[in-house]
């Protein structure tokens, strides 16, 4: 995957929205949307969390999830196979770790 590849991702990064989800525990948390992108391969919108509270720290985790449009209403899945992480790494590879060394 190269730079040319995210042209046709529709990646957006401009956006400080936050959301308020349910974690692994059931537990609500405010999670800040760090960047949003659709995969031509397989048409799914995936989208970047990262805790909100925990949003200055300097290592952050993050969290990518599917995000499933159902009519008015959204829902995320969190992403479960092997090819998305790979495909998600690739892509936050070239906008973070690439922009940095230029």
């Amino acid at each position: 995957m190269n730079e040319k590849d995210l042209d046709q991702m529709n990646v957006k990064m401009d956006e400080e929205e936050v959301y308020t989800l349910v974690d692994e525990e059931g537990v609500e948390r405010e999670y800040r949307k760090l960047l949003e992108f659709t995969n031509p391969t397989n048409n799914n919108l995936y989208y970047i969390f990262a805790e909100e509270e925990k949003i200055e720290d300097e290592e952050l985790q993050i969290f990518p999830m599917v995000c499933i449009e159902e009519g008015d209403k959204v829902r995320f899945e969190p992403v479960e196979t092997d090819e998305e992480f790979d495909m998600i790494s690739e892509v936050l590879d070239i906008l973070y770790f690439d922009s940095e060394e230029k």
